[in-house]
């Protein structure tokens, strides 16, 4: 388990980094390149979804994606049933950028991916939904204890310990919603699977 966790660690390390890269590759700062990642895998979304997605301001989405489309990365449509509504998507340049970028990174990933059975593959989605769905828990709590003006760092280690209490009572409502991993359901593309009493992976048939 403590192996794990350093895998994990370290593959986040590496991670931010190969996005620190690319931002400073294509001249963007770390906000910027969490909107363009945003707006890349949910696809054409309104101003309003980004600035909720990204934890951002709607005016300060607005300043960014006028910056991202004057750099020919994001384009802005307006809905022509309701004027106030904007639309954000990449644009086709924006996608050849990270295509060539993180191209050769995805494919190595998929060489190995390849050799692995449905279940590991299963295994390792439901973990790291489950991972997913814990932090961004924990992400709102911390949002919700943070100081908009500047305080003693005493003050902050008094807020870091309740964190500590809200992170217990959030994992044991987890735990007791999905009691281990193998209560994950995962969706795949319409369909739903969870593991049956013997570790399998199966479809439910509702």
């Amino acid at each position: 388990m403590g192996r794990l966790v350093e895998s994990l660690r370290a593959l986040q390390l590496a991670s931010d980094l190969m996005d620190q890269a690319f931002a400073d590759f294509v001249g963007l700062n770390r906000n910027d390149l969490r909107c363009i990642d945003i707006v890349d895998q949910r696809g054409r979304m309104t101003a309003g979804e980004l600035a909720r997605e990204a934890g951002l301001t709607t005016g300060a989405v607005t300043a960014l994606v006028d910056r991202m489309e004057a750099a020919g990365l994001l384009r802005r449509s307006y809905d022509p049933k309701d004027r106030r509504k904007v639309w954000v998507e990449l644009t086709t340049e924006a996608q050849k950028l990270g295509d060539e970028v993180y191209g050769p990174l995805n494919q190595a990933g998929q060489s190995h991916l390849a050799s692995l059975s449905d279940e590991q593959l299963f295994t390792i989605i439901g973990f790291l939904d489950l991972s997913r769905r814990i932090t961004m828990e924990s992400v709102e709590a911390i949002r919700g204890r943070t100081a908009t003006k500047a305080v003693p760092l005493r003050y902050r280690l008094e807020q870091a310990k309740m964190l500590k209490n809200d992170a217990k009572t959030l994992l044991k409502t987890i735990k007791n919603e999905v009691k281990g991993l193998t209560a994950i359901v995962i969706d795949l593309h319409g369909s739903k699977w969870e593991q049956d009493e013997k570790g399998r992976w199966v479809e439910r048939s509702d």
